[in-house]
């Protein structure tokens, strides 16, 4: 009984502390700007913009596969809505746009 005790507690902290570390490493999901267009470098599958909002700046990843039929290109000066996923990559929020709203 006594380790059958031990093996539950072992597993509750196996499982806790898988928890936090998937939930720790996911990535935000709908997360939406409003801002205006302020540079824009092509890549192989799509763009990269650099997105100005009131207070701060991003970078938006935006690619024919993952848009699909909804690839729109964008233009400095243009001002959007840009919705997708986030990530850091150095000190700067990257956005995978899923959604692109003018």
């Amino acid at each position: 009984m006594k380790n059958r005790s031990k093996t539950i507690s072992f597993f509750a902290l196996l499982i806790t502390i898988l928890f936090f570390s998937v939930s720790s490493c996911q990535q935000d999901t709908g997360f939406s700007i409003r801002g205006t267009v302020q540079e824009i470098v092509f890549g192989k599958d799509g763009y990269t913009a650099t997105v100005r909002t009131e207070d701060k700046s991003y970078q938006a990843v935006i690619s024919k596969s993952m848009l699909q039929g909804e690839y729109k290109e964008l233009h400095t000066g243009d001002i959007v809505t840009l919705t997708g996923d986030t990530f850091r990559l150095d000190n700067m929020v990257q956005i995978r746009v899923r959604t692109i709203k003018f």
